[in-house]
């Protein structure tokens, strides 16, 4: 019996909410920024903008980072991301 996918979205699917999740919480937000996030992570703007535009997936320590910053759980920016894409009907391609 083949083992069954316990979620059902591609990597790059899942990269590109988790992307939009956090970018969005930073618009919705007039305390932070992408540049003083970046500067109190001590990272470049361009690294951070990388990442939070979906060019370039978070890592697990640059996730918990952001969202520690934001004063959020990592998980319920995963949570947020998991729901879009549920909403938007983007599932995996077998």
């Amino acid at each position: 019996m083949a083992a069954m996918n316990a979620n059902p979205f591609r990597s790059e699917d899942r990269d590109a909410a988790l992307a939009a999740v956090v970018r969005a919480e930073i618009a919705h937000r007039s305390d932070v920024s992408v540049t003083s996030i970046a500067e109190r992570l001590g990272i470049r703007r361009a690294t951070l903008t990388a990442r939070t535009s979906g060019h370039v997936p978070f890592t697990y320590s640059q996730l918990h980072a952001v969202a520690d910053v934001l004063g959020v759980l990592p998980v319920d920016l995963i949570r947020r991301a998991e729901e879009a894409m549920r909403h938007q009907g983007q599932r995996l391609s077998a």
